[in-house]
């Protein structure tokens, strides 16, 4: 049966990695990467385990703030994230965790080895709050996993109490800032209304739409 499985993943992934080869592989970007340890460390750090835990909105204010403080907080994440990672995946006896961890990581090396960015080197612009989310969803998702096990079944009292404090900083402070969405702006529709009635036929008219700045054409037959 494992076989079976192995195969019905094999197949259509050696399929999709041909069909990739031939047809995207070679519009890809191909400007500096820029890889270096310091920044993967900056990366995870800023991006999975404050990002994720805190939010994207409270990582970007760490970003207004610039300076070293920018540099130095991921970094010191990274480091700190990573350990406690690495030490819950070796306590656990949980295999659908450490298997979710290892798609996670996966995906993230994926990305991390070519990532599709303006910015270069692009491992520069992926310490930058709301880029490149799309290749860190699943280590947050990974990472909010491995803290939910360690504080439900860590047997190290201080892990377990760690784990629910951030549990608890991303229920209190990253979902309310993150999946907070602003008002729709009022755009005066009545007004703009009566002045497309008013149009004489054959005449065009525009009329502002969200976003701000956008506006739409519309003629009056």
């Amino acid at each position: 049966w494992r076989f079976v499985v192995l195969a019905t993943l094999a197949v259509p992934a050696a399929v999709q990695l041909g069909i990739y080869l031939r047809t995207g592989g070679a519009d890809r970007q191909h400007t500096a990467l820029g890889a270096t340890v310091v920044r993967f460390l900056q990366i995870v750090g800023g991006q999975v385990f404050l990002a994720g835990t805190f939010g994207a909105k409270l990582y970007e204010r760490l970003f207004a703030r610039g300076g070293w403080l920018f540099a130095a907080v991921p970094l010191l994440a990274g480091i700190g994230g990573l350990a406690f990672v690495a030490r819950t995946l070796r306590v656990s006896r949980s295999a659908p965790l450490r298997l979710f961890a290892l798609f996670a990581t996966l995906a993230l090396s994926a990305a991390l080895w070519s990532p599709v960015l303006s910015a270069v080197p692009r491992w520069d612009g992926l310490r930058l709050p709301n880029v490149g989310i799309r290749y860190v969803a699943p280590p947050i998702l990974a990472w909010l996993a491995v803290l939910l096990w360690s504080a439900c079944a860590d047997p190290a009292a201080r892990a377990r109490r760690f784990a629910r404090l951030a549990l608890a900083a991303t229920l209190l402070i990253g979902l309310p800032l993150d999946w907070r969405v602003a008002a729709r702006p009022d755009l005066q529709f009545a007004r703009h209304a009566a002045r497309f009635e008013k149009r004489a036929p054959g005449k065009k008219i525009r009329i502002p739409i969200p976003p701000a700045g956008w506006k739409m054409k519309l003629w009056k037959r």
